[in-house]
């Protein structure tokens, strides 16, 4: 029916009470309401298959109002007919790895939002060899996780000469300075080639075996403006230096440049026309 028969002296640090008080009163006392479901579930079957019950975690209530998770497990006493005649079993107090789990559980769970809105690729690397990646490098590669999970980072470079280029400067910057940048291109799975700012970290500087976490951000918009501004500022000086017209740049009376036909024409040097 549910009841104590005996507890030993360790239940006291569980529930807070005496193995007396526990006995002849019912386990459904000591359950969580949220709780009792499974607990119902579980003495429902057990009463049925007369077997008992394993690894089943829930949590029990102090004496003082407060809760410890617990670990249960149980075997069924029959009697010579078959019959049911106790539930012998043990309660361990899990409480501070339940605690441990779910706190861990909330990082990963932090982790894995920061990892899915994060405007960069994130991922991490063992021997250059992918273990994770977040949506981001998915995005910006065109490979499925699944298709770079287990591989080498080798399938996103051009060349073998790219590869070993990066490899051997980002470690060397991180033997230097504990993390390391390189401006670089991937290849996209359909071709198609990024310029890429990647930052790599160890997960842990004494022990490079655990792997590298490492960033990778899309820079290749910037890089065609950056092109386009050098062009544009060549250009420019081309212009600027072969003009048959006198050119002068003013910051109010001050002149703070001129090009080679100004100084032709008014027959001085650059350090006597710019003061």
């Amino acid at each position: 029916d549910g009841r104590h028969s005996y507890s030993n002296a360790r239940a006291y640090d569980i529930l807070g009470i005496s193995p007396d008080e526990i006995l002849e009163r019912s386990a459904v006392e000591f359950v969580h309401p949220d709780d009792l479901s499974i607990f119902h579930t579980v003495w429902e079957q057990s009463l049925q298959s007369k077997t008992g019950w394993n690894n089943v975690i829930l949590r029990w209530r102090r004496k003082d109002g407060s809760y410890r998770w617990v670990e249960s497990s149980a075997v069924a006493v029959l009697d010579d007919d078959g019959q049911i005649t106790q539930f012998r079993g043990t309660d361990r107090d899990i409480t501070d790895r339940k605690m441990a789990e779910d706190a861990l559980r909330e990082r990963q769970e932090t982790l894995d939002s920061i990892l899915r809105v994060a405007p960069a690729g994130i991922g991490l690397l063992v021997n250059r060899v992918f273990v994770t990646a977040n949506d981001r490098v998915c995005e910006m590669t065109g490979y499925l996780r699944d298709e770079l999970i287990g591989k080498s980072a080798r399938i996103l470079y051009a060349s073998q000469k790219e590869f070993e280029r990066v490899g051997t400067e980002k470690y060397r910057q991180i033997a230097a300075q504990g993390t390391g940048t390189v401006e670089t291109q991937w290849q996209t799975k359909d071709g198609r080639m990024l310029n890429i700012l990647l930052s790599s970290t160890p997960l842990d500087p004494a022990d490079m075996s655990r792997g590298v976490i490492f960033t990778a951000l899309d820079i290749t918009e910037r890089k065609r403006a950056q092109d386009a501004l050098q062009k544009s500022e060549s250009q420019y000086r081309t212009l600027f230096e072969a003009s048959t017209d006198a050119i002068l740049l003013l910051e109010g009376d001050r002149i703070v440049e001129c090009n080679p036909r100004t100084l032709a024409m008014f027959e001085v040097s650059r350090e006597e026309l710019i003061t």
